[in-house]
């Protein structure tokens, strides 16, 4: 059992479980995922969505924005569902047209003023297949101030992605 948590929370196990599942097993009260997910929404989803377990995924993305969390949650919220929706490797769990929706509400919210938000929307249209708008989107990126060298090496190789007409994949 983790220390500082009820029998309620844990399951008991021989051997004892690796630490991801004691996590997990956080999840199973409603009361605690309601609390983590209005907490660290984005980071809920994440979880299931390492796994491959993409409609767990997107059911949590779902349900946190669906708590309405305050405005720079709620962005993060939607652009993580947009990222995942646009480069889900599982082409079944990919929605291009919600996916810019839900980027350009958090682009939006974010005053247009957060690189990783704008480089959602690239990746987004890239998705439908109009990657002159996802260079755009790209290019405007990169030109967000203070954009640190990480962020703008990783925007750079979407862009040329982009140029070469082929989408973002996880």
């Amino acid at each position: 059992m983790l220390p500082n948590t009820s029998p309620a929370l844990t399951q008991a196990r021989s051997p004892p479980a690796p630490a991801v599942t004691a996590f997990s097993s956080l999840f199973d009260s409603s009361i605690m995922a309601t609390a983590i997910a209005v907490a660290m929404p984005g980071d809920r989803p994440r979880v299931p969505a390492g796994f491959g377990k993409y409609a767990e995924a997107l059911k949590e993305f779902n349900h946190v924005i669906s708590l309405h969390p305050a405005s720079v949650r709620l962005a993060r919220a939607l652009k993580d569902r947009a990222w995942f929706q646009a480069t889900c490797p599982d082409a079944s769990f990919r929605n291009g047209q919600q996916a810019i929706k839900d980027a350009k509400a958090a682009c939006s919210i974010m005053i247009w003023k957060d690189e990783n938000t704008i480089d959602t929307l690239a990746a987004a249209y890239a998705e439908i297949g109009d990657f002159d708008s996802a260079a755009q989107y790209a290019q405007q990126a990169l030109a967000v101030k203070d954009i640190s060298s990480i962020n703008s090496k990783r925007i750079q190789r979407h862009l040329q992605s982009f140029q070469q007409h082929k989408p973002i994949r996880l």
